[in-house]
Parts: structure tokens; C-alpha cells; sequence
């Protein structure tokens, strides 16, 4: 894995765009930014995810994506297997 920033779009089939942007170095996370077309109630809990996400591996990266999307925190538009794929994919180049 190369250290770099990374932007990856993703259109999902149903036609939902889903942006990451990020610096990745030495395999960890930062200047997470997660965007789309979703929703996030409550508001402001995409931001808090980001900043949970900086400062993580992706492994850590992963658990913070499955305690988040099995807490109250009510997401439509995306789904933990699609911000999973879309930073593995962004790291890994694809």
C-alpha cells in the first residue's frame, strides 16, 4: 500500500453517489471526509464518525464502521458493506 491521499466515488446501482476522501500513511487514516447521496440522523454524526475514523488502521477502520451502523444512529442511502469496499478499494488503488 502506497502512502497517498485518496478520492474514490462510488455509484451504487440504485444510483446513489458515495464520495471518501482521505490521507492514508504508514496505514493509517486521516482527514477523513465521507460524502454522497445519504442521510444521517442525527445530524452531525457522519462528522463524528470521520473524526472517530482519523488516527485508525483499516482494520480499526472496519469496527468503528460496525459499531456505527449498529447503533441508533439511523443511515439511508448507504450500507456498512459499501463505505467498507469503498475505503478498501480506495486504498488499495481499484
Amino acid at each position: 500500500m502506497v502512502d497517498r491521499m485518496a478520492i474514490f466515488e462510488h455509484k451504487r446501482i440504485d444510483g446513489k453517489l458515495i464520495i471518501v476522501s482521505f490521507d492514508y500513511e504508514d496505514g493509517i487514516f486521516s482527514n477523513v471526509v465521507i460524502s454522497g447521496d445519504f442521510f444521517a440522523f442525527p445530524e452531525g454524526e457522519i462528522d463524528n464518525l470521520e473524526k472517530s475514523i482519523n488516527g485508525k488502521n483499516f482494520l480499526e477502520l472496519e469496527n468503528m464502521l460496525d459499531n456505527f451502523f449498529s447503533s441508533n444512529v439511523r443511515v439511508l442511502g448507504i450500507t456498512k458493506e459499501d463505505l467498507t469496499e469503498i475505503f478498501k478499494r480506495a486504498i488499495d488503488g481499484n
